[in-house]
């Protein structure tokens, strides 16, 4: 028998043996009987599968034996083994890694191990939105191009994880509702992102930020920074300044590009006669003009709070997420602005919501960590749908969880509510 059978079979063995009892380990008896390795021809840079300088990703979990290129990868014609199966392959199969991933460095991967490594990161997230990373040089994977290597279900498992992520549930009419923003259409975004260029305040810091954020070198709390400083100003104001168009309505400073174009739009703004001034969250939480900010604050210091007002969930909501079409990227870009200014209404019946703290109030008078530490002592239970732990902070004890089950609370009832010091 030919050695190069014989590293076949031994490899075959190894191979059944990883998948079955536990790590890959070659037999010993194998490195005893081959002795040297008789010397080899030079190869064509083509005829073998660069390994990857990090290992691969484990399905199963830990570290899989990368195969070592130029001896264990290959037959006299253009094929390779897989770096997670160990299958032997022709090239043009395993080059579906790196045609995900958009670098030839990370080619050595079939397609079938990649479906398998992408629908168990999603399969195995229940409360969090994973980011997909390459199986070899773990770079973010942007959403376009993994989804094309699974089935329609496990992506549309992701975007509900996503929608789960934003939930909340009215203190008024105890509807659970989702804060995500609809998936964007071409032609809109197309539009909007235009309009939304024109009114940047510095375009080449917002640009710049963007491109890192979409690649996953930026974090969202930076880019809300960023659109805090750069970005249209209008974003700061809950309610924003409107004025009166030609056809007898009344219409925001965005709307007006959108609909006049970026040479137009600003002359006609200026001549448009005011309808409403703009708005914006002080600390207090209410709404107030820049005048009402003047005459409490005076000149100098309402202009710097003005200036330093939260940017809106609405306005977010409107003008940003929108824009962006990956639905990871849009989600945590949404969750970073709601961690940070997490007083918010609710869209259904406009009452106050905390999203931190998730509770039906703005708890007045007290931080977002103290009351988050009171809830630490709190008795916990079981959703029985999803098996997530449970704190009743207000209501009745008719629970509703964030996956959509429904549950009662043991051990109380409704009358517990009146005295409980969890009712904001």
């Amino acid at each position: 028998m030919s050695i190069l059978r014989v590293l076949d079979l031994e490899v075959s063995q190894a191979v059944m043996a990883r998948w079955t009892n536990g790590p890959f380990v070659v037999p010993p008896l194998f490195l005893s009987t081959l002795g040297p390795r008789p010397p080899k021809p030079a190869a064509e840079p083509s005829d073998f599968v660069r390994p990857s300088s990090r290992a691969p990703h484990s399905l199963l979990g830990g570290a899989t034996a990368a195969v070592k290129g130029d001896s264990e990868a290959l037959d006299s014609g253009r094929m390779g083994r897989c770096c997670v199966c160990l299958e032997k392959l022709p090239l043009a199969e395993l080059e579906a890694s790196s045609d995900v991933c958009g670098s030839k460095r990370c080619s050595g991967c079939c397609g079938a191990c990649l479906q398998q490594y992408f629908e168990s990161k999603v399969a195995s997230s229940q409360f969090s939105l994973p980011t997909i990373s390459c199986i070899q040089c773990r770079g973010r994977l942007p959403c376009s191009r993994w989804r094309e290597c699974v089935e329609e279900p496990t992506y549309q498992r992701y975007k509900d994880l996503a929608r789960r992520l934003l939930n909340v549930r009215c203190p008024a009419c105890d509807r659970m509702l989702s804060l995500a923003a609809e998936e964007p259409g071409t032609r809109h975004r197309e539009g909007a992102l235009e309009a939304f260029r024109q009114r940047c305040r510095d375009l080449k810091a917002v640009c710049d930020t963007w491109s890192g954020f979409k690649k996953g070198t930026v974090t969202a709390a930076r880019f809300v920074d960023v659109l805090a400083e750069s970005g249209p100003s209008d974003l700061l104001d809950s309610r924003p300044e409107r004025r009166i168009a030609d056809d007898g309505w009344h219409y925001a400073h965005r709307q007006f590009f959108q609909w006049y174009g970026q040479e137009r739009a600003q002359r006609e703004w200026d001549l448009a006669d005011v309808y409403s001034l703009a708005r914006r969250v002080a600390r207090d939480g209410d709404e107030y003009t820049l005048a009402e900010f003047r005459d409490w604050f005076g000149n100098t210091g309402a202009q710097a709070r003005w200036a330093s007002a939260p940017i809106c969930a609405m306005r977010l909501a409107e003008d940003v997420l929108p824009l962006i079409d990956d639905v990871e990227r849009r989600t945590a870009l949404h969750l970073a602005q709601l961690r940070r200014y997490p007083k918010i209404w609710t869209p259904c019946c406009h009452m106050e919501y905390c999203f931190k703290c998730q509770v039906g109030s703005w708890h007045d008078g007290r931080t977002c960590e103290q009351v988050l530490e009171r809830e630490a002592a709190v008795e916990v239970q079981f959703c029985e749908g999803c098996g997530v732990p449970t704190q009743r902070t207000e209501g009745c004890s008719h629970m509703i969880c964030l996956c959509g089950a429904s549950w009662t609370w043991e051990g109380g009832d409704d009358e517990d509510d009146q005295d409980s010091d969890w009712d904001f």
